[in-house]
């Protein structure tokens, strides 16, 4: 069995041993049911208004319909589902209870939005990341993204090529960054086509997260490279996850030579934290991540 049907085999028995029904996210395809009836039937918990309000301004599509599918956070194995049912329970609660789980406990995490725009060029568009987090004055960071991927991983594909427009004369955004730049104009071409070898990890979107994220540092002032890009991703015991991991760790080597501090983490890592930690004092909450993410699925199996 392949990366992306086990995953997605691991959702569809989660959902049956609580009894949710599924449906297909578009009446007219083939494929499996694998969306829920309800965005609540998805969630642990509902979106708090305020996460309501994020998703609602992003670009992203995760609680639009669109192009009759059903909106992506209906998806049982949607990456920002999985975002959504780990860190919205935090959003309104104490987010600052966060940094121990992403091991940024010398700062003091503000506030944990989603789908946040940040801008890198003058015009045109806005990246969004799933996850940004606000730390307070005085820490290491002023900023924290966090991409979240689950089955997009699975299989390799061909990526975008990073667009020309970001290479355009006179840019600051690459300022402290020759490394990665040099590795952005390696796959640089028109954005809407593709480069011609297949690969797991996108890394010309991680590259704009960071860019997006630099440059917020210095509309404020303050120096870019106080911000951290997290990268977490969906396990599986699995030749594909193998690959996927050595991609990382090689675009992980080019970051580190420009001084960019950037981490790869799964959820299942971050997941069994947060219920080894948790379980005492948020027996639900973490009993549902245990039951619906853990334990780390085989491809074997």
């Amino acid at each position: 069995m392949d990366a992306r049907t086990l995953i997605r085999a691991q959702q569809i028995a989660w959902a049956k041993r609580r009894g949710i029904p599924l449906q297909k996210g578009n009446p007219r395809s083939s494929g499996e049911a694998l969306y829920t009836h309800s965005l609540c039937e998805n969630l642990y918990e509902p979106l708090c208004a305020e996460a309501t309000r994020d998703y609602e301004q992003g670009d992203g599509t995760p609680s639009k319909a669109k192009n009759g599918y059903l909106a992506h956070l209906w998806a049982l194995y949607n990456s920002d589902a999985i975002a959504a049912n780990v860190f919205n329970y935090w959003k309104t609660r104490d987010p600052g209870r966060m940094s121990v789980y992403l091991d940024v406990r010398s700062d003091i995490i503000e506030s944990i939005q989603f789908e946040r725009k940040f801008q890198i060029l003058p015009q045109g568009t806005k990246p969004n990341i799933d996850v940004a987090i606000r730390c307070a004055s005085g820490g290491e960071f002023d900023w924290i993204g966090i991409e979240s991927k689950m089955v997009e991983t699975y299989p390799a594909k061909r990526r975008k090529l990073f667009d020309e427009k970001y290479f355009a004369p006179g840019g600051t955004w690459w300022d402290g960054l020759p490394e990665t730049r040099r590795l952005a104009e390696s796959f640089r071409g028109d954005g809407s086509k593709t480069a011609p070898i297949n690969r797991h990890l996108d890394r010309g979107q991680l590259i704009k997260h960071i860019l997006g994220l630099r440059n917020a540092c210095r509309k404020t002032g303050n120096d870019p490279s106080r911000i951290m890009l997290i990268y977490m991703w969906f396990d599986v015991d699995s030749p594909e996850a193998r690959r996927h991991d050595q991609e990382v760790s090689e675009f992980a080597a080019v970051l580190t030579g420009d001084g960019v501090r950037f981490r790869s983490s799964t959820w299942q890592t971050l997941i069994k934290h947060l219920v080894e930690g948790e379980e005492e004092t948020h027996p639900a909450y973490t009993a549902y991540l245990r039951d619906r993410y853990l334990p780390i699925p085989s491809a074997s199996a």
